[in-house]
C-alpha cells in the first residue's frame, strides 16, 4: 500500500514541477534530469535483481531497450499537451 501512495505522490509531483517550470526549462531538459533522478533513486532498489538476471537481460537484445522507449515516450506524451498551432504545452 506504501508504494502506491509513493507512486502517486511521485507522479503528481513531477506534473507539478513541469508546469511550474514550463517557461524556464526546456521539456526535454525536464524530462532528462527527471529520469535520471528517478533512475538514482531506483538504483538501489533494483541493482541486485538485474545483477541476477543479467542474462536473461541480454538474451532480449534490443527488445528490451525498443520497450523501454516507448514506455518512457508514452508517459511524456500523456503528461504534457501541446497546442498544435504553436507547438507550446498548454
Amino acid at each position: 500500500m506504501l508504494g502506491l501512495l509513493v507512486a502517486v505522490l511521485c507522479w503528481s509531483g513531477n506534473a507539478l514541477v513541469a508546469r511550474a517550470y514550463h517557461g524556464e526549462i526546456p521539456p526535454l531538459s525536464l524530462s532528462f534530469w527527471r529520469w535520471m533522478l528517478a533512475g538514482t533513486l531506483l538504483l538501489p532498489f533494483v541493482a541486485r535483481p538485474i545483477l541476477a538476471h543479467r542474462r536473461t537481460l541480454r538474451a532480449a537484445g534490443w527488445r528490451l531497450p525498443a520497450l523501454a522507449a516507448v514506455g518512457i515516450a508514452n508517459q511524456r506524451e500523456t503528461l504534457v499537451a501541446w497546442d498544435p498551432a504553436t507547438g507550446e504545452p498548454l
